[in-house]
């Protein structure tokens, strides 16, 4: 009985090591996207996100991703192109300031090293499943 147990706490051990739970700091935090607009591919970033982040190589199941972001901070190297993204008709930032993602499953794609996720994003108070 007392082998069973020490092999299920070494077992749980093992799992924690590789586990690795983030906070994102803010200031350091970046989240960087890419859009087709008319054909042509924008990038671009948003700088400060919130939340947790729980991340576990060996169970990628147990991993979900609860982050915030500020729709002011977005930046597409294009100043006009941002001011106009942070109106009413976009991101509308001075009433809906943040951009919000639950992750719900996370999974392995087919490639390896990539992986697939599924979750909830919420811009402007309208929330919608993404992948």
């Amino acid at each position: 009985m007392k082998k069973i147990i020490l092999l299920t706490a070494l077992s749980i051990y093992g799992q924690c090591i590789f586990a690795q739970h983030y906070i994102p700091t803010g200031e350091g935090s970046v989240i960087k996207f890419s859009i087709k607009n008319f054909g042509l591919n924008v990038s671009g970033s948003f700088k400060g996100a919130k939340g947790k982040i729980y991340f576990n190589p060996a169970n990628i199941s147990l991993s979900f991703f609860n982050i915030s972001v500020n729709a002011a901070t977005i930046n597409t190297s294009n100043s006009s192109r941002d001011g106009h993204l942070k109106k009413g008709e976009y991101f509308d930032v001075e009433n809906f300031p943040d951009l919000d993602f639950l992750s719900a499953k996370i999974s392995n794609s087919i490639k390896p090293g990539i992986l697939f996720m599924e979750g909830t994003i919420k811009i402007k108070g309208v929330v919608k499943n993404i992948s």
